[in-house]
């Protein structure tokens, strides 16, 4: 799962157009509609002739207009200098904090998110936003406790449960994992989270919970690498050899030719005694 973009990059427009409007629009309506249509260069070419260049009106909407261009640089420029006008700015510290991650400046990035939730403790999206910038940045530590905080805020965080269960498993600790995504799916459903279940599971050694947790998909006709990987896998650790071969026959069908598969494939006809079959998954 990837910690990218984490909003919507449309959706920043709206953010951070909420904050503090005056009661006066010093941009024209060109302009907003030029970025409804997304034609992001026209919008701002008409808000580079405005005169007035420390307007928060321009100054959010050419934030907006270069982050959806990509030119992240001057992005960060017109964010920046909504955060010197008003420093608590809720949706430029949050643009700027997306922002300096992508340029892989960290620090600027983790300045915003602890500046946010210093400003509002109750919000669990800033703290997931957090969790991801702590991956994205490789510190483990600094990820796992802002997805453990919004989870605590947000059972129903889908996303935030899905990063922490992925490290957890990586991390083995797969009963740790077993334990968040329970909750979390006891409030809500996600395919996605089940799978992680599932892997839990196995990692666990808790190979019949973990056929439990994956059959219903199966039974639907959601077939996918991963649950087969988990059932031909599950199969061959509680010694269902013939039944785990048809899953393990699926993944090499597919062209995942691992070695572990050819492996568990001669170790399976082997332990039925078919060993002419056997020595051809070995070679």
């Amino acid at each position: 799962m990837k910690p990218l973009c984490i909003i919507p990059l449309i959706f920043l427009y709206s953010l951070v157009s909420a904050q503090q409007e005056p009661a006066e629009n010093s941009v024209p309506e060109e302009v907003d509609k030029f970025i409804q249509l997304y034609q992001f260069s026209n919008a701002l070419t008409l808000l580079n002739a405005i005169e007035d260049s420390l307007s928060l009106d321009v100054l959010k909407r050419k934030g907006t207009c270069y982050h959806l261009l990509g030119n992240y640089n001057d992005a960060i420029k017109a964010y920046e200098k909504i955060v010197e006008i008003d420093s608590t700015n809720n949706g430029a510290l949050n643009a700027l904090g997306q922002l300096y991650a992508k340029e892989k400046q960290f620090g600027g990035s983790i300045m915003c998110y602890s500046k946010l939730i210093a400003m509002d403790s109750l919000n669990s999206y800033y703290y997931k936003q957090f969790g991801i910038v702590g991956l994205q940045a490789g510190i483990p530590g600094v990820a796992f406790q802002n997805f453990a905080k919004a989870i605590a805020l947000n059972p129903g965080d889908i996303e935030s449960c899905a990063h922490l269960a992925e490290m957890l498993i990586k991390g083995d600790r797969p009963d740790f994992a077993e334990k968040y995504l329970r909750k979390t799916l006891a409030v809500s459903s996600s395919s996605h989270l089940k799978l992680l279940l599932a892997k839990a599971q196995m990692g666990g050694k808790k190979y019949n919970a973990a056929i439990n947790t994956v059959e219903p998909f199966l039974i639907r006709g959601d077939t996918t690498l991963e649950y087969a990987r988990i059932m031909g896998i599950c199969l061959f650790q509680l010694k269902k050899y013939e039944e785990a071969i048809p899953w393990l026959d699926h993944l090499l069908d597919n062209d995942m030719h691992a070695e572990w598969v050819y492996y568990h494939l001669g170790i399976s006809y082997q332990n039925l005694n078919k060993h002419t079959v056997a020595i051809n998954y070995f070679n």
